[in-house]
């Protein structure tokens, strides 16, 4: 799984990642491709912060990384004086505190949309209810459900954390630390439940 640059040339796309779908994890994938069928495979950085920067000011995406964007009169990591200290544990002041949250944050997100790339390479979520799927496409009883996604109820998923193969992952349920995989597309993975198509 390549985890760098935009989508597209502009980076204005919204496609967090794309990657291979593979039902039954049938085949060895190469995420990697810049070039699949006019596509990019992938989780995409670049258009990770640019959608990030398009939310209200108040969202927890901008409150991280503002104070460190010049456009938005922050200071960028590396522009102060202290910050090699800053990187280094040397100093811990509020500006370190600061940088950390910025890099562990970032970390945090892109590897839930890596998780949720990785996890279409594996085969989720098949179109259909089992036995012949995992509830992908299933607005009947998964309702915002599309090809490849599972929406589950909030009574499921609390305190605003969120399924890994949600059709649209948020930045701030990324975070929450009870985001993960719902308890069928564990199973898959785990191989502990098998569907045929």
């Amino acid at each position: 799984m390549c985890i760098a640059g935009s989508f597209d040339t502009a980076g204005a796309s919204g496609v967090l990642g794309l990657a291979l779908f593979d039902a039954n994890n049938a085949n060895q994938e190469n995420d990697c491709l810049t070039d699949f069928g006019g596509s990019r495979l992938g989780v995409f950085l670049h258009t990770i912060v640019s959608s990030g920067f398009l939310e209200s000011p108040a969202s927890t995406f901008r409150v991280t990384y503002d104070p460190l964007t010049p456009s938005r009169g922050g200071t960028p990591i590396g522009a102060d004086a202290m910050d090699g200290q800053r990187l280094t544990d040397v100093l811990n002041d509020a500006r370190a505190t600061q940088i950390d949250l910025a890099i562990q944050r970032m970390a945090r997100f892109a590897g839930v949309v890596a998780a949720h790339e990785m996890g279409h390479s594996m085969g989720l979520v098949q179109v259909n209810a089992m036995p012949t799927g995992l509830y992908g496409n299933d607005s009947v009883n998964f309702p915002g459900s599309n090809d490849g996604h599972i929406v589950i109820p909030t009574s499921i998923f609390t305190g605003g954390a969120i399924n890994v193969m949600t059709p649209a992952l948020s930045f701030g349920g990324t975070l929450v630390p009870a985001t993960r995989f719902n308890t069928l597309n564990l199973a898959y993975l785990r191989e502990q439940v098998l569907y045929t198509p």
